[in-house]
């Protein structure tokens, strides 16, 4: 799937992120868009089984595993960015 619109950003996410956390970042927001791409051509298709409904349906299944799989590291550094913030930019 061609890159969306979703992760074509021309600034940061956060002030103070960093190149590593705006790659992890555009990468989960395409696997986002990729599982709403997903969900949204089984929901036009007969609910009757088919090999093209198998087929999505797995492609669902590993789209759910690989955002399920990254985001407690993006939990992390975002926890990490957080306590590393000056206490004035937290009060913001």
């Amino acid at each position: 799937m061609a890159k969306t619109k979703v992760v074509e950003a021309a600034e940061k996410t956060l002030a103070y992120s960093t190149q590593e956390f705006e790659r992890y970042m555009a990468e989960l927001s395409e696997e986002c868009a990729n599982f709403v791409h997903l969900v949204t051509k089984l929901r036009k298709l007969p609910a009757k089984e088919s090999p093209e409904r198998d087929q999505l349906e797995q492609k669902l299944f590993s789209s759910l595993a690989h955002l399920e799989a990254h985001a407690p590291q993006l939990r992390a550094w975002w926890e990490e960015l957080i306590d590393s913030l000056p206490e004035d930019e937290l009060e913001k």
